[in-house]
C-alpha cells in the first residue's frame, strides 16, 4: 500500500501523484469523484510537572462517489495505491447500480462537476519550533501549582494540519488546507471533601482555532 501524497504537488503538474493515479481509474459512471483527506496533528503536554509522551498521528483515506444512471454510490479505503482506489470505486458503482431502482431521487452529475481552486488557512504568526513550545506548555503547567490543594494538572498544545484534494472525472481540482491550534489547561484541586476541575475551554477543549501563534496569544 502506499501512501498517497494528498498534495505537496502543483495542480496540473505531470508528476502529481494524486492526480495521475485518478486519471488511472477506470469507470462507466457518468461521473464519479475522489476526495484525499490527510490529517497531520501532534500533542506537546506536560502533567504535573512531567513532561508527557510525544503524540504524533496521521490519518490518510479517501472516498470515492459515483453517480450513474440515477443511481449513487460510495466507498471510502485507506488503501491509496491505484488497485486499493479502483476497488472502492468498483464498489461505489456496484452501490450507485444497487440503489438506482429504489431510490426516491433520481441522482444526477453535480451543475458544477469540475469546481477548481484552493484554500489555506490564514495566520499571522508562525508557530514556534517545538522546542519553544514545549516550554511554553510547561510553563503553563508550572503556573497553575498556585495551591497545596491542586492535586492534578494539564497543560497541553495540539497543532493539526488537514488537507481535503477533492477530484472529479470531469476536471473538477480544489484543495483546502486547515491549521488548527488547540491549547488547553486542566486543573484539578482537592481539599479531602470536595474536588473541582476547571479546565481553559471546557470537557472536549472548545478552544480550537484556525491559525498560527496568536491562537496561543489568544489563549493567554
Amino acid at each position: 500500500m502506499s501512501a498517497l501524497p494528498v498534495l505537496d504537488s502543483p495542480r496540473g503538474v505531470a508528476s502529481d501523484p494524486a492526480s495521475s493515479v485518478f486519471a488511472m481509474l477506470t469507470s462507466p459512471a457518468d461521473f464519479f469523484s475522489m476526495r484525499l483527506v490527510e490529517e497531520d496533528s501532534e500533542t506537546l503536554a506536560v502533567r504535573k510537572g512531567v513532561p508527557q509522551p510525544y503524540a504524533r498521528r496521521i490519518d490518510r483515506g479517501a472516498m470515492l462517489t459515483v453517480i450513474h444512471d440515477g443511481g449513487y454510490g460510495y466507498s471510502a479505503t485507506s488503501d491509496l495505491s491505484q488497485a486499493g482506489l479502483q476497488a472502492a470505486l468498483d464498489r461505489a458503482c456496484a452501490w450507485a447500480d444497487a440503489t438506482r431502482q429504489r431510490a426516491v431521487t433520481h441522482f444526477e452529475a453535480p451543475h458544477d462537476a469540475a469546481p477548481r481552486g484552493d484554500h489555506v488557512s490564514p495566520y499571522e504568526q508562525p508557530m514556534p519550533e517545538r522546542r519553544e513550545l514545549f516550554a511554553m506548555v510547561a510553563a503553563v503547567d508550572a503556573a497553575a501549582q498556585i495551591d497545596a490543594r491542586i492535586v492534578d494538572s494539564l497543560a497541553s498544545v495540539e497543532t493539526r494540519t488537514a488537507t481535503h484534494r477533492y477530484l472529479t472525472n470531469r476536471g473538477g481540482d480544489v484543495t483546502q488546507r486547515y491549521r488548527f491550534v488547540s491549547p488547553n489547561i486542566r486543573v484539578t484541586a482537592s481539599d479531602g471533601r470536595d474536588t473541582q476541575t476547571r479546565s481553559l475551554a471546557g470537557q472536549y477543549n472548545g478552544y480550537c482555532q484556525q491559525g498560527g501563534y496568536e491562537v496561543l496569544a489568544r489563549s493567554a
